[in-house]
């Protein structure tokens, strides 16, 4: 039988992984969003590739990586849209952000089945350019805002739109992101190997 204090450590223990990787989620998408102008801080579009990524990895369930997809997509889309709320109000704010995010959902549920192939950051960045080749065109023409491509105006990977426009851009933005999170992944091997 399960003692009561080890019941009671267990649900802590599992609540506190559960909102710490909601919180990790919904600020990879701000890390995402921050990228953009007017801040421009262009290398956390990579940190928030890479942190999702591996926030994603770290899920414990299909469930649970949509529900992380759809948060970081709220980390994104909330405050990109604020200026929605005074032009056309709450709920068109709202519907936009709801919606837009949905194509996070999306992503977090294509990361975890592409984070079991060998070559998951090359997977993981060709399926951040079919989100956004499919967000740019559907629903009714699309909707082409928050491309990662558009927060590296200021980096080095914008020299690659003149070779590829702008999908290359965010190919390249997401593979980093995607190589970063590798880069985690093998310290935390080594490291649990006892080789670090």
């Amino acid at each position: 039988a399960t003692s009561a204090p080890h019941l009671v450590d267990t649900v802590a223990n599992n609540v506190t992984r559960t909102l710490t990787r909601c919180a990790a989620a919904l600020l990879c998408g701000l890390m995402i969003w921050a990228s953009f102008p007017p801040l421009g801080w262009w290398p956390l579009a990579i940190l928030g590739v890479g942190g999702l990524t591996l926030t994603i990895q770290d899920a414990p369930s299909w469930k649970a990586a949509a529900g992380l997809g759809y948060l970081s997509g709220l980390g994104l889309w909330i405050p990109m849209m604020s200026f929605l709320r005074g032009n056309f109000g709450f709920a068109a704010w709202a519907a936009v952000v709801g919606f837009e995010s949905l194509w996070f959902l999306l992503l977090g549920l294509g990361l975890r089945l592409v984070l079991r192939l060998r070559w998951w950051p090359l997977a993981g960045a060709l399926l951040w350019m079919v989100q956004e080749f499919a967000r740019d065109r559907i629903p009714f023409g699309g909707f082409p805002w928050g491309r990662l491509a558009f927060g590296q105006a200021g980096g080095p990977l914008l020299r690659l739109a003149a070779i590829g426009g702008a999908p290359l851009v965010s190919f390249a933005a997401a593979l980093a992101g995607g190589l970063l999170a590798y880069l985690v992944v093998i310290r935390r091997v080594e490291a649990r190997a006892g080789l670090a």
